[in-house]
């Protein structure tokens, strides 16, 4: 096996959170971003868009200054926790995905922040983690599932050389495809056992119908056929995504 990656707890900046929570604020997830810091509602509220990003910018750097100490200790606990699972994890995510991470790829970054929404960005194989995500199962579990996409969106496009990047962002089936896949794969025993909970889907993929059942229970039973047949996650993405079709 070649080369497994570290992952790196680190420490956001005041830039990329005023960033990351500008782009949040104005979606779907504002609500639960106000709802942990009310102070942002008068921020989000602002018509002057240049004038939010300053307020914006002085309160994200206001609240790394403040809860400094949180931050480093919150960094040193998870990284501690994940350092005792990480050389099983990263291994099998491998072994069960089919390949490799890349040459160049020596670490993978996962950066504490104030923001309750988590994102990942593929080009960069880095995501963020809440700062005060307190079940360090939680933690595990979030940084397997974005591990688990670097993975799966390696792998598609050695089997889709032309597959276009903006297609592994929502709303796109690739996209749906690797959510549904992701929540197979931590359901995985090999998975499961070492991070300690269960891979939930999100409440609305449970609403997708792939011939009238659940379109998680049906990606998951596929994924089950898959390690049972031995024919493996490439066969497994190929037959996932003509269902996904039937979906969406």
């Amino acid at each position: 096996m070649k080369t497994i990656p570290r992952v790196q707890f680190v420490v956001a900046t005041a830039a990329f959170e005023a960033d990351i929570i500008g782009i949040f604020l104005e979606g779907s997830w504002g609500e639960k971003i106000t709802h942990l810091y009310p102070e942002l509602r008068t921020i989000q509220e602002m018509s002057d868009g240049k004038k939010q990003k300053t307020q914006l910018k002085k309160s994200v750097t206001a609240f790394l200054k403040t809860n400094a100490n949180e931050f480093q200790r919150t960094k040193k606990n998870f990284q501690k926790d994940w350092d005792r699972i990480e050389k099983k994890i990263l291994p099998t995510l491998v072994q069960i995905i089919g390949t490799d991470f890349p040459a160049t790829r020596k670490r993978i970054e996962a950066i504490i922040s104030q923001n309750p929404v988590c994102p990942r960005f593929l080009p960069s194989w880095s995501f963020s983690v809440y700062l005060r995500c307190e079940d360090q199962a939680n933690v595990r579990r979030i940084v397997t599932h974005e591990v688990t996409h670097f993975l799966h969106f390696k792998k598609w496009r050695e089997m889709h050389p032309e597959a276009d990047s903006q297609t592994f962002e929502a709303p796109h089936r690739e996209w749906l495809l690797s959510e549904l896949a992701a929540v197979a794969v931590l359901n995985d025993p090999r998975i499961r056992t070492v991070v300690g909970m269960r891979e939930k889907p999100y409440k609305e993929h449970r609403k997708i119908k792939i011939d009238g059942r659940c379109a998680p229970v049906v990606i998951n039973q596929l994924y089950k056929q898959s390690i049972k047949n031995g024919r493996g996650y490439e066969w497994f993405l190929e037959e996932g995504m003509k269902l996904v079709k039937k979906a969406i």
